[in-house]
C-alpha cells in the first residue's frame, strides 16, 4: 500500500485495519503511559518536583554566597561592557547618518 493511501474497506463486522501512522501513535501513547507509571510513588501519585516558592535564605559568609558574589561582580562586568558597545554602536549610526545626509558621498539626497 503506498504512502497517504487509504486502507481497503473494512470486511462487515471486521474491526478496521490500523494504518502505520496509528501504529506509531498507539506505540507512542503506551511508552508516555510506561514512563508515567514508573515516575509514580506505589500509591498513584507522580514524581513531579516542585517549584520552591519565596526567597532562599543564604547565610552571610557562607560558600554559597561568597560564590553569588563572585557572579554579581561578572554579571555588572558584562552588563558594562554591553552597555558601552550599545552606546558605540549608537554613535557610530548617528555619524554615519549624519555623514550620508551632509556629506551626501553617493548623491542620494
Amino acid at each position: 500500500m503506498g504512502r497517504g493511501a487509504e486502507p481497503p474497506a473494512a470486511i462487515p463486522g471486521a474491526p478496521p485495519r490500523a494504518t502505520e501512522e496509528a501504529d506509531l501513535v498507539a506505540g507512542a501513547v503506551l511508552a508516555t503511559e510506561a514512563a508515567r507509571r514508573s515516575s509514580a510513588t506505589p500509591d498513584g501519585t507522580p514524581l513531579t518536583p516542585r517549584a520552591q516558592r519565596g526567597h532562599i535564605k543564604v547565610k552571610e559568609g557562607s560558600l554559597l554566597a561568597r560564590r553569588a558574589q563572585d557572579e554579581y561582580v561578572y554579571v555588572g562586568q558584562d552588563l558594562r561592557r554591553i552597555a558601552v558597545v550599545a552606546a558605540i554602536l549608537f554613535t557610530a549610526l548617528i555619524v554615519l547618518w549624519l555623514f550620508f545626509t551632509v556629506v551626501d558621498p553617493f548623491d542620494l539626497y
